[in-house]
């Protein structure tokens, strides 16, 4: 039977390998765009799908990391793993910086609808 270490490493794996294919499409979908030079390129949802693919792509290698950081620890004072530490903890960064950025973009997109929302009724 599979352990929870396990499961978390295959689920970061599977949502790393799920995040590309999705980002892989949106930038072979853009990349067609531009050669038709389509004007709908700059759409307020081509940024928000790519920093959500990102953080999917990056959280699910947050998750490989910190299974691979629980494996590692082993009993003692002086044999707690260092380098994994700093690496989780590097991923983690990039990982919040993608969701910031796109809560960031869902805040924007709210106030622009509630703005043209109050500028029709009054």
């Amino acid at each position: 039977m599979m352990d929870l270490l396990e499961t978390m490493m295959i689920a970061g794996i599977c949502l790393v390998i799920g995040g590309f294919a999705f980002l892989l499409r949106t930038q072979l979908k853009a990349l067609k765009q531009v050669r038709r030079q389509d004007i709908r390129l700059v759409g307020p949802h081509v940024g928000t799908r790519q920093d959500l693919y990102m953080g999917l792509l990056w959280s699910g290698i947050f998750l490989v990391q910190v299974s691979g950081l629980v494996r590692n620890i082993q009993p003692g004072p002086n044999n707690f793993p260092w380098f994994p530490l700093i690496a989780v903890a590097s991923v983690l960064f990039v990982c919040g910086g993608y969701a910031g950025r796109l809560l960031l973009r869902w805040e924007i997109t709210r106030r622009e609808a509630f703005m043209a929302a109050s500028s029709t009724q009054g």
